[in-house]
């Protein structure tokens, strides 16, 4: 039976695979994650499985560079006719 290095938690996102868990990204803000059935959780630490973490971790840094302000929301009123 695998064992994780980590217990489950209120606020965390644990994707495991084959309980196994690689890199752990700690947010600075709480972000709204819905699980399978639909349930809010709001979460800051996400740890994840990668097969090559060096990889993800230079994927990352690469968006947090060309992303220096959060994306805005779309205009609800662009689509409408007039």
């Amino acid at each position: 039976m695998p064992s994780c290095t980590h217990e489950r938690a209120n606020g965390e996102l644990d994707v495991a695979i084959g309980a196994q868990t690689t890199v752990t990204l700690e947010l600075t803000e709480h972000v709204r994650h819905f699980t399978s059935l639909g349930r809010r959780r709001d979460i800051r630490p996400v740890r994840r499985h990668a097969d090559d973490a060096d990889r993800l971790l230079r994927e990352i840094k690469a968006i947090r560079q060309a992303r220096s302000a959060p994306s805005p929301l779309p205009d609800p009123l662009a689509d409408l006719p007039g």
